[in-house]
Parts: structure tokens; sequence; C-alpha cells
């Protein structure tokens, strides 16, 4: 596939024309609209049956939403069938950034995104939310000491995403070929959503700290008064594929 930047395909991450500068921060970023055709040019291709879920890794690749925001580094998504339209097709996308200087280069939003930071965000949340385009799994918007959840879908990763570092991240050491931390996200457990057990279960994972506070119910600042008239709900920030 061949990126026109004029076309809107990239940009630079400054705004500024290119050549982009990566050793002062100033990366390449590609329209969100422009890889998800290609990551469906993929599936076209390989026809994977609905029983696969189907996993793109990229290196280094961050995506803008037109007119929107900056930057989406994964998304999970779900769609009729390849091979049988009948059925439903799920899949994810996550970008890989080093944690570790890369040729020079360091991961601009670190620690956040750090390696399989992203990947691990969007599986967890696709077993758990999978038809996010359609609603998604519903549950009640709620908050506890530690977070305001304002989305009424299981997406697991969102709940703790803008949370402190510390609290956002979990890293796994493997000693296996010469060693290496991998970056996982903590993420919210289903009895989070429930409140059930309402008080002292574990509500996060892999941190069971992260989480720990009582549950009280999320009143939108949207909510209109009682006795007044119910007001349109601004639009939300989040892409509809559920990036991150």
């Amino acid at each position: 596939m061949f990126l026109e930047w004029n076309n809107g395909d990239w940009a630079c991450i400054s705004g500024n024309a290119p050549p982009c500068d990566p050793t002062t921060g100033d990366f390449p970023i590609f329209n969100i609209n422009t890889i998800s055709k290609a990551f469906q040019f993929f599936l076209t291709v390989s026809k994977p049956p609905n029983t696969t879920f189907t996993i793109f890794v990229t290196d280094w690749l961050m995506a803008f939403v037109p007119g929107g925001r900056c930057c989406v580094l994964g998304f999970h998504s779900a769609q009729a069938g390849i091979q049988d339209p009948a059925g439903v097709s799920v899949w994810t996308w996550g970008t890989f950034i080093p944690h570790n200087p890369d040729n020079g280069f360091t991961n601009p939003f670190a620690p956040f995104g750090d390696d399989t930071m992203v990947l691990s965000h969007e599986i967890d949340e696709t077993y758990n939310d999978p038809f996010v385009q359609v609603g998604g799994t519903r549950v009640s918007p709620w908050v506890d000491g530690s977070v305001s959840f304002a989305q009424a879908n299981l997406e697991t990763g969102d709940v703790i995403e803008g949370m402190a570092a510390a609290d956002v991240v979990y890293n796994v050491n493997l000693p296996v070929g010469g060693g290496y931390t991998y970056t996982v996200q903590n993420v919210a457990n289903l009895e989070w959503f429930t409140r059930n057990p309402f008080n002292g279960g574990i509500y996060s994972f892999p941190n069971q700290g992260t989480l720990s506070m009582r549950h009280t119910r999320w009143v939108a600042p949207w909510d209109p008064p009682a006795g007044t008239t119910a007001r349109d709900r601004p639009g939300s920030s989040l892409d509809h594929r559920s990036n991150l």
C-alpha cells in the first residue's frame, strides 16, 4: 500500500510538513481510516474463519483520527465474518514500541504503550467486550476512590488506562534468552463492574491493589436535575472501534 502525505494518509506528529524528524520526537503518524482499510485488505485476502481471533501487531505505528485526536495505538473490532457472513469475526490491532532505546529512539508515550502493553489492553477487552460496535457488553457506569468510569460497556482496560502510570503498568520479567521485562496493563475484573462483592473483593488484575475502593454510582454531568427536560449527551471522545 502506497501512502500519500498530500492525501492525508499520514502526517508528522508535530503538525509540520515532512520530513519528520524522529530524533526530536517528531514521529510519523498514520490516518486511522487508512490503516483500517489495510487491515480489511489483509482480512479479505487471508479469509480467517469466524473461529479465529485475528491479531495485527505493528512496529512503531501510531494513528490519528482525522479532525480529532492523536494518538491511537490500538483498537479492537468486530464485523460480519469473511468466510461465513452469517457469523461474526472479531479482531484487534496493537502497536509494539520497545521500552528500551530502539536505534536511538524512545517511546514518546512511555511508560504508556511500552512493548506488549497495548496488546494486553486490546486482547483483554476483545474477550470481555467483543461486539463494542453494536453497544458492547452493557454495564452501569460507576466510580471508586481511584477512578471515574463513564462508559457503559465492559471495556476492562479503559477503566484503568487514565490512572497514574504506577497503577496502569505491570511489569513481567522473563529471564529466557537473556531476559526481557515485558509491559502489560492492569485491567478491571468483572467484580468491579458488578459490585459483587460490593466491598472487599479483587477488582483488578494483575495488580490486585489498583482498584480496591468502595463503589458508588457515577452521575454524569449531563444528567438533568429532577423535574427538568433531559438534554442530549455530548459526543464521546472515544473511537467506536474502541481505540486505546
